[in-house]
């Protein structure tokens, strides 16, 4: 326990590693980079909960360099046998014990683990015994401890996200109503050895580091510490996004707000498309924006700042360029709905003391690598074919209206089925037929095809339906260390599930 003296800290880092998964090796190594961090001793409070791969395992909880080797380290008056890292009571209970004997000027929580995105069933998530957290268990857990540490006057600053695939506004949105400041997380794929935790904490320790600098820094030192992976075809994004550190959560309902009008004006034009002619250029304009902007977790997220950016460039002149009177495809008002979105992504001025109303969500976003390079700091869940059953259940699908755009996207996009086979009963199927590179490399949104018993046509000949499976992107080979490199197969921080 730190002392809590007249002088406290002026950070206090909780760190909630939840290994029991392919990630156990990497939080020992993520252990072992902190205690590195030399320079933090005495200066802030860096503790860790973490939960080991295996059956009837204890978790222990760490004080970073109270003791001279990690065993020492041990917190002695705190072990379990086998929790449950992702059920929301046992992280609240880590984050009120950080608080309460580790007293600072500043809080900051960091999630280590598997993530997902929008994806409802694999965050944080635990192999024993099963689970894994939603992001309203989330939302929940951190509301609440908003609500009890704001009767004391506390708050967590800076939520960090050490997983993948968490920037994204549908996340941002779901925790607007806690008292975070900022987020810091990735929109695509992380390296499996996670935050260089070394010279981030290192950074940390200096004097004057409030919580916009330090949020605005971690963005930095990932992109340092990995920039020079590329050689090895690594890539890597981390940034971090503006919530309420005035209060009030402005700049993510601003960006609520934009995509809202956004949705609208685009399901307004879709809706008076014919649905025989998928070939339309308003279809077309959308389908190739969709086609070239940045995507992640197997193309089913896009960064948002960059569709809208493409889609102007498609939009502009696209009645005059199709002989069609001004308004017949709201080109004014989807450019002019772009242009809000954009800005209320935008980079905020990381040198100013104060945040910029004026300006968006992103405090800092940064990239390496090649796969990566058009990120700009928040995804959006945006499906080439097939919409989530559970995206309804997250509050930025509906009150965007978000929702209501994707399904008319896939219906008015989507190939007409084979001329034998129109009219005829129907399923849809997502792409099957994968190459040699493990990608798929089919239609991106199928017709349907009849059940398998059902003939093409009067003749003897018959269709075979492929198994129904789930459109998904390798993460590719993650590092186990400093050494390794992000790239390759199954043991990525958004796993194959």
């Amino acid at each position: 326990m730190a002392d809590a003296d007249a002088n406290p800290k002026l950070w206090t880092v909780m760190v909630y590693m939840a290994g029991d998964n392919t990630l156990s090796e990497e939080c020992v190594y993520a252990l072992n980079e902190m205690r590195e961090a030399k320079a933090v001793k005495g200066k802030i409070n860096v503790v860790t909960q973490f939960d080991p791969f295996g059956k009837d395992i204890y978790t222990y909880r760490y004080e970073i360099l109270k003791g001279n080797t990690l065993k020492k380290d041990q917190v002695s008056t705190w072990k379990r046998r086998e929790i449950d890292s992702a059920e929301p009571m046992m992280l609240e209970d880590f984050i009120r014990w950080g608080m309460a004997d580790y007293p600072a000027t500043y809080y900051m929580v960091v999630l280590v683990g598997h993530g997902s995105g929008t994806d409802d069933d694999f965050l944080l998530r635990d192999e024993n015994p099963p689970g894994y957290m939603s992001i309203a268990k989330l939302q929940l857990a951190l509301e609440r401890m908003s609500e009890e540490l704001g009767a004391d006057g506390k708050k967590i600053h800076i939520l960090g996200f050490d997983t993948c695939l968490m920037s994204m506004a549908e996340v941002c949105y779901q925790l607007s109503r806690t008292s975070l400041e900022y987020i810091v997380s990735s929109e695509g794929f992380s390296p499996n050895a996670g935050w260089p935790y070394r010279q981030i904490l290192t950074e940390m320790s200096k004097p004057g580091m409030t919580p916009k600098k330090v949020a605005a820094m971690i963005p930095d030192e990932v992109h340092d510490f990995y920039n020079s992976y590329w050689l090895g075809g690594s890539s890597t994004d981390q940034s971090a996004l503006v919530m309420s550190p005035e209060g009030s959560p402005v700049y993510c309902e601003r960006l609520v707000s934009a995509m809202k009008g956004l949705a609208e004006v685009l399901s307004d034009v879709l809706r008076v498309q014919n649905d025989n002619d998928y070939r339309s250029p308003v279809n077309d304009a959308l389908v190739l924006a969709h086609w070239e902007t940045q995507s992640y977790n197997g193309e089913v997220y896009v960064d948002i700042y960059d569709f809208c950016e493409n889609l102007k460039k498609r939009y502009t002149g696209l009645e005059k360029k199709n002989r069609k009177e001004k308004g017949t495809y709201k080109e004014e008002a989807v450019i002019e709905a772009c242009d809000k979105v954009m800005k209320a992504v935008a980079p905020q001025d990381m040198d100013g003391i104060e945040e910029d109303r004026d300006k968006g969500i992103t405090l800092n976003s940064r990239f390496s690598g090649a796969a990566f390079q058009f990120s700009h700091g928040v995804s959006v869940y945006f499906p080439w074919s097939g919409v989530s059953t559970s995206y309804s259940n997250l509050r930025f699908a509906t009150e965007t209206k978000w929702v209501e755009f994707l399904n008319l996207y896939v219906t008015k996009t989507r190939r007409p089925s084979h001329e034998f086979i129109r009219d005829k009963e129907n399923r849809a199927t997502p792409p099957d037929n994968k190459g040699r590179d493990g990608k798929v490399n089919s239609m991106r949104n199928p017709p349907g095809l009849p059940e398998p018993d059902r003939k093409l046509s009067d003749t003897s000949a018959s269709v075979k339906t492929p198994r129904a499976t789930a459109r998904t992107q390798k993460a590719g080979a993650k590092p186990k260390s400093a050494k390794s490199t992000s790239g390759g197969a199954k043991r990525g921080r958004s796993a194959p599930k």
